[in-house]
Order: C-alpha cells, then structure tokens, then sequence
C-alpha cells in the first residue's frame, strides 16, 4: 500500500522532566532544524564570577528563515536574582537595541530574514565571603507563526486503471507541522452508485519538529483550519472541524484527527476535471517558544 507523505525534516526533540526547563541545552544552540526563530547562542562573561563583579549575559536570536518576522519577544526568565543565596542583585540593565524594554523583557523586536540580533543584560554579582552553587541564567524567545500545509488527493473515474504513485505535499515552514495525510491508494476510484454513499479518511497529523514547544504547552482548537476544497466532509465524523479541546502533545505529537470526506461520483469526475486532483490545505496557528540556559557560578 502507498502512502501520501511528506518529507519532513529529521529532528529528535527531547523533552527534560525534573528540575530543568523543557527545551533548555544547558550552554548550546537551541535551534531545531524547523526553528523559525531560535537563540543561536547564549553566553554569559566573566565566568565564574567574582564576588561584586559585572557579568554581561549575551543571547544572540536568529531569524532562521527568508521572511520577514515582527513582534518577538525576548526575556530573562530566571536572573538568578533574590532568593537565599542571591548570585546577583535585583537591579539588571537591558539593551535591547531597537526592542521595547519591559522589566527583563525585550518586545516588539522585528527581524528581517536569516539576520540575527544582540541582546544583552548586565547584572552585578551579590557580595559573598563564599562560593555559591550553580545557577542556570535562562533566556526565552516567543514569537507567532503560522504554518500551512496543501496535500493533494487523486480520483479517478471507477472505470479508468491508473497506476497508482505517491504524492508529495507542500513544504511546510515552522516548528510545528499539521497536514492531511491519505492512507487509501491513489488515484482513488469514483463512486459508481451515487445512491450508496462512500467515504475516504483524511488524517490531519500535527507535530512539534522544533527545538521549543508551543507557548503554555498547548494550542487552542480554533486556531486549526482544515478545508478539503470541493470535497464535502460528514459532518459529524470530521474531528478537524468538530473538536473543541486543546491541542495536546505527548512525544512531541497529537493523536491523527479523523475526517471522513465524501467521495466523488463518477459522473462529478467526469463532469469537473478538477476533482481528479483536489487540495487539502491545513493551517495552524500558534506561539512558540524556545529556551537555552548558561550556568554561572559566584566566587568571593
């Protein structure tokens, strides 16, 4: 049996449990593969620190893409600030070049295509008469994105032989991927008794590729689009555009939503050329964010 898939890009997404942050590489790149816009590096100097020293933390974020992406935001999340032992005193200066500063926050950065900017914060480190545990300064970087995907599928009158081939669907930019996949044969054979109604099963996967997770961890439902074209969905056996709940990802996917679509007469086949060859098009609307971490030790 042939399956309609895609080829998508190769990536292992970890998940950490436990006392580190999802998507954190303690020091190392974050970008994934399908990053959109990733911390390309994260590094904090002097390390260690000395006791009152000046410690400049520098994330750099890329635009991985050739597109245009506005409204970024970039933020401090843990400062290693307060707390008992304090690594740094409260007060931490932000230079978020052309950004809006809010607290530790940089907003409103915009990035034009495959261009990386600099941000940086400038802590000072708490007075201490001894050395002070590790702690992970951590950085976050949010943006919107919206991806779509276009796969077709094949019909053939019920009296036609055609070979059967698999058919590739449109590349899809961003971390996270939804498109309809066809596990029939194709081209799929017309209805030859209109009276008895047939149906194909179209399953809309949506998968976390990239190096981050989708903002609070799941997506709400309507921010799914799925349109068959002309075909007609069954209404209430079409989980794409009946379900409710949140988008929920376990592995670094969602369970495959059913949607059984309506399959061509043989006399609709004839009469409109176009459904030998129709689109399903997925659109996923989304936050994203992507964390990396620097450890940092304060000596006296």
């Amino acid at each position: 049996m042939h399956k309609l898939f895609l080829v998508l890009p190769l990536v292992f997404v970890v998940f950490i449990s436990g006392c580190s942050i999802p998507g954190l590489g303690p020091g190392g790149f974050s970008g994934g593969a399908s990053d959109v816009i990733s911390i390309a590096s994260l590094e904090a100097d002097p390390s260690p620190v000395k006791s009152t020293q000046t410690l400049l933390l520098k994330a750099e974020i890329k635009n991985n893409g050739k597109d245009p992406k506005d409204g970024v935001l970039v933020k401090l999340t843990n400062p290693c600030t307060g707390g008992s032992p304090g690594w740094f005193n409260q007060d931490v200066k932000v230079n978020c070049g052309k950004g809006n500063i809010d607290g530790l926050e940089c907003s409103n950065l915009n990035f034009i295509g495959g261009v990386s900017k600099t941000i940086t914060w400038t802590l000072q480190a708490a007075d201490t008469k001894v050395r002070l545990p590790e702690c992970e300064l951590a950085v976050s970087v949010i943006y919107s994105h919206q991806s779509e995907s276009t796969v077709p599928i094949s019909f053939i009158p019920s009296t036609e032989t055609e070979k059967s081939a698999p058919t590739q669907g449109s590349e899809i930019i961003g971390p996270i991927k939804a498109y309809a996949e066809i596990e029939d044969d194709q081209p799929i054979k017309g209805n030859a008794n209109p009276s008895a109604p047939q149906y194909v099963t179209a399953y809309i996967n949506i998968e976390n590729l990239g190096s981050g997770f989708p903002k609070d961890n799941n997506i709400a439902f309507n921010q799914l689009k799925f349109d068959p074209g002309q075909l007609t969905s069954k209404a209430d056996e079409c989980e794409a555009q009946t379900k409710t709940t949140s988008i929920e990802f376990e592995k670094g996917r969602t369970n495959p939503l059913q949607c059984k679509l309506l399959i061509p007469t043989d006399s609709e086949i004839n009469s409109d050329p176009s459904l030998r060859s129709v689109a399903l098009k997925t659109t996923l609307s989304y936050e994203y964010e992507a964390r990396d971490s620097v450890k940092i030790r304060v000596e006296p």
